[in-house]
């Protein structure tokens, strides 16, 4: 990415990759998100691959990684991994020993 292109970003803004380039990400971008509840714990793997994530020096927002991680997951077998995580999880909970999300 050229200098002129870097110094319009600022850290604390969303971008989108578009038209081999990077776009504010806007409101109207924003109303084109779901808004889903998911487990305290599949949001703390998320920020924490977040935390630990640059792409071309910036850090993702964790609902891009939320939505890769679960995009990748519904093209390897997710029903699979669907299964087992319901599974584990109320595995946990007949025990008395669910896992508190």
């Amino acid at each position: 990415m050229d200098d002129a292109k870097t110094q319009e970003l600022e850290e604390g803004n969303v971008f989108v990759y578009r038209n081999a380039g990077l776009e504010r990400w806007s409101r109207s971008d924003q109303a084109r998100m779901r808004s889903i509840r998911i487990t305290e714990s599949a949001y703390q793997e998320a920020k924490q691959i977040a935390k630990g994530m640059r792409v071309n020096g910036y850090k993702p927002d964790v609902s891009l990684v939320a939505s890769a991680l679960m995009v990748h997951g519904s093209r390897n077998d997710g029903k699979e991994a669907v299964r087992k995580f319901v599974c584990e999880l109320f595995a946990g909970d007949r025990k008395g020993q669910g896992k508190q999300e």
